[in-house]
């Protein structure tokens, strides 16, 4: 449910990404000599709203639709309105490439977005890139892909494509990013295991562009322990898979220094049922155990630490999230700074990404779940995230509505611009309760650390990272 959910996003940025980059324009015309209407701009939907993969088509049919009405508020494409022209392909690969002919000729739209699967896109952007039509197609990557399994392989049977795009070869990661310019968009990639391989065919598509890999700008989740802990999408055994994450580390921080090379995600500790201290020490023990393979490795810890970024829940209890927040910055910079003597600021800076618990929302009277939302917004605002995703009221039941995912975007709104949270810096700051659960759940935290990793120092071990740096004691102490 969560990946479908997450589709509709996809597809409202794909809208937005068309506008943000220049690739609709009024007065503009394609290579068929379709001309942009000087009133309206005409965008095609290419989406399975009907047939077997209806559930997914009709989802980020209603994302692109949210993106266009968000567009139209805000004044249009170049003071233009978007037209829509939405067409479905009936889940049929065959159908897509008709419908995308369709819109070029007969319906003569400046832009496309869709299909939603991946066999379907294939077969419109052969026919979009003839026409000279710019085409987005709103994707995830495939559970097969998640797990390294080529499309053909027996094990993929039943998956492919349905939860996001299958990429098999170069040429598919190819078909994926046709027409968009690699060097003006900035690419998030929820991907683990196979992570250096997508990273790698990202890169050699940019590379065919003519945009050096110096210039492009993302992220890849690339958390691998958090797999074996809460998730499940592992391919290979523990060393091998650090290894591979040290090694984008080392290359990326060479030559694709623009690059978050690792999202270290508490979110799914979270959800599959940790308390608040045991998020944030689980999740930095991982990052720790990142740091010291890297280190391991040969690296500088100043040269990728500040390129490295957490990935947060938000739960109802609002106070104990915000000094949970707050005991996470504590821990990151201590354990930095004292253990792998960092010496550059941005090396002890903990960024972090939220989102609202999904674990809280309830089948049950729905609305009240806008209210669980708005309270897990504030608490991470409080805390200090640099940015969120707010989950929508009725995710606990299907598909969230177009209604209720706009709700969910007006909470953010609401709280940025209404609220004054955003205004200060540490809002909560002084508070003896605040600061007081603050020292709870950092020693909480920390005591997790020192029981499940133990701090290493000149080759022996001991509880104590303090105690690593300023004794360089030779023995453990209980």
């Amino acid at each position: 449910m969560k990946k479908k959910f997450a589709l509709s996003f996809v597809a409202l940025a794909s809208v937005a990404l068309l506008a943000a980059c220049g690739e609709v324009k009024s007065g503009a015309s394609n290579t068929t000599g379709n001309p942009v209407d000087e009133k309206t701009i005409k965008i095609g939907f290419n989406f399975e709203e009907t047939g077997a993969v209806a559930a997914y088509g009709t989802a980020e049919q209603k994302g692109a639709q949210l993106a266009v009405d968000e567009i139209n508020a805000a004044g249009g494409i170049d003071g233009k309105q978007i037209e829509v022209v939405d067409k479905d392909n009936k889940s049929e690969t065959a159908e897509a490439a008709s419908v995308t002919t369709n819109l070029v000729t007969q319906s003569k739209v400046a832009a496309i977005v869709g299909p939603a699967t991946s066999g379907a896109t294939a077969a419109a952007v052969a026919n979009a890139t003839k026409a000279g039509v710019p085409l987005i197609s709103p994707s995830a990557f495939d559970l097969p892909t998640q797990i390294g399994y080529d499309s053909d392989d027996v094990m993929a049977e039943g998956e492919v494509g349905k939860v996001g795009v299958a990429i098999d070869s170069l040429a598919d990661m190819e078909i994926l990013f046709d027409g968009i310019d690699l060097g003006k968009v900035s690419t998030s990639m929820t991907i683990n295991a196979p992570a250096s391989v997508l990273l790698a065919m990202y890169i050699a598509v940019a590379e065919k562009q003519g945009v050096p890999s110096t210039e492009l700008k993302g992220t890849i989740q690339n958390d691998i322990l958090k797999e074996y802990a809460a998730r499940g999408t592992y391919i290979f055994p523990p060393k091998p898979s650090m290894r591979l994450i040290t090694n984008i580390f080392e290359y990326c921080s060479q030559y694709v220094p623009k690059w978050n090379t690792i999202s270290i995600s508490g979110y799914h500790i979270r959800e599959a049922g940790s308390t608040a201290a045991q998020e944030i020490a689980f999740t930095i023990a991982d990052g720790i155990a990142y740091v010291e393979a890297a280190l391991k490795a040969g690296l500088d810890v100043d040269t990728f630490a500040g390129r490295l970024s957490f990935f947060w829940n938000a739960h109802n209890n609002v106070l104990e999230e915000v000094a949970k927040f707050r005991a996470s910055r504590r821990l990151w910079a201590t354990i930095m700074k004292e253990r792998f003597g960092a010496k550059k600021p941005k090396s002890m800076m903990l960024r972090v990404h939220t989102q609202t618990a999904g674990s809280m929302l309830t089948a049950q009277q729905v609305d009240n779940n806008i209210v669980r939302v708005a309270l897990q917004t504030a608490a991470a605002v409080m805390g200090g995230t640099q940015s969120l995703h707010t989950n929508s009221r009725d995710e606990a039941l299907a598909l969230p509505t177009e209604a209720s995912v706009q709700v969910a975007l007006r909470t953010q709104q609401i709280v940025a611009y209404e609220s004054g949270l955003a205004d200060v810096v540490d809002p909560l700051g002084g508070s003896y309760y605040v600061e007081a659960m603050t020292n709870a759940i950092y020693d909480e935290a920390m005591a997790y650390i020192k029981k499940t990793i133990w701090t290493a120092c000149a080759n022996r071990w001991i509880p104590s990272v303090r105690n690593c740096i300023s004794k360089r004691s030779t023995s453990p102490s209980a």
